[in-house]
């Protein structure tokens, strides 16, 4: 898979992630921040269980489908979190209190990214050992 390939194969989270801005406001109406965020959540890892089960799929668009409510989730999840920051502290802080939630994610970016790479490699098999040769 070239690089444009894996991009566009991220499409689904991506879109997904900016569809659900159009519906954050009412669910957090309807049922509360906690509540939403902790729905937003459970569907992320609804969507991550739907991925790992198609695993090997024969065809792209198993995964693109797992892919969907993983990107509604985390998308949800983390408008509604930043607006719980930002909301919690005076207007005139409201851009600090932003840019300190963003600089917050990040560590748990890095750490997750690293959590999945560390999985990937506990799968791989290490490389055959070649036998030194010692030249005298």
């Amino acid at each position: 898979m070239s690089p444009l390939q894996a991009g566009v194969a991220q499409l689904p989270i991506a879109v997904a992630g900016m569809a659900v801005a159009l519906v954050v406001a009412v669910a957090l109406r309807a049922y509360g921040r906690g509540p939403a965020i902790a729905g937003a959540l459970a569907l992320a890892a609804a969507g991550l269980v739907l991925l790992a089960m198609v695993e090997g799929a024969s065809s792209y668009w198993w995964v693109a489908l797992a892919l969907i409510p993983v990107g509604l989730g985390i998308g949800m999840s983390e408008t509604l979190s930043v607006d719980a920051v930002v909301s919690a502290v005076e207007p005139q802080k409201a851009g600090a209190a932003s840019s300190i939630s963003e600089t917050a994610y990040e560590p748990g970016r890095g750490h997750g990214n690293r959590g999945a790479g560390i999985a990937r490699l506990a799968r791989v098999p290490p490389p055959p050992r070649r036998a030194r040769r010692h030249v005298s």
